[in-house]
């Protein structure tokens, strides 16, 4: 089968689809809300949608999630028992701040925030993109940071509880280079990405 899941008065774009444990689909990314303001015309807000197995739409919340009338861009998700952790990447935090900025929220079983929202770095320009779950039930986030305007792919292990950084790694000797994508499986962390050359 296929589906086109869409509205015809605004822009939707998905990033990531994880399945649940009941076989049902949990898609993740952003929607743009037409609401203007002096800093973007088009405000994006984070996006949730669970269909089931045949495409059909379970739930899809009323609002989607922003943090203030700036973009805010859901890109990867981790499904639990309780719900959803997200990672993406917003202008909203710190406020005033014209750089994009990563963040990780959790979410209930029906897409409402239920723990406080936290920004993964202060002073980079970084675009945190995926987040997969290791063996230890910690997090692993992957991405790209901009450093005197040079990408790198960047690595991040988060403690499941708190989503305080356990260790850091920045893949410097990869200049140029983007992360596109991260799995883990059976202890082992595959990394997809680009460089320039």
């Amino acid at each position: 089968w296929t589906k086109t899941i869409s509205d015809s008065l605004i822009n939707q774009e998905a990033y990531d689809l994880q399945v649940t444990s009941s076989g049902d689909f949990l898609i993740v990314g952003y929607t743009e809300t037409g609401e203007i303001s002096a800093s973007v015309s088009n405000q994006k807000d984070i996006f949730q949608l669970l269909l089931d197995s045949e495409g059909n739409i379970i739930w899809q919340p009323p609002n989607a999630i922003g943090f203030s009338i700036d973009n805010d861009i859901g890109h990867g998700v981790h499904v639990e028992n309780d719900g959803y952790v997200i990672v993406g990447n917003t202008k909203s935090r710190p406020v005033g701040s014209t750089q994009y900025r990563s963040f990780i929220i959790k979410t209930n079983l029906y897409g409402s925030i239920n723990s406080e929202f936290k920004t993964l770095f202060e002073t980079e320009i970084d675009y945190m993109n995926f987040i997969r779950v290791l063996p230890d039930n910690n997090y692993l986030v992957s991405g790209t940071i901009v450093s005197d305007n040079i990408p790198n792919i960047y690595l991040l292990k988060l403690n499941y509880q708190n989503r305080e950084i356990i260790w850091e790694k920045s893949f410097t000797d990869l200049q140029d280079s983007y992360c596109t994508g991260l799995e883990v499986e059976n202890n082992e962390i595959l990394i997809l990405g680009t460089r320039r050359t």
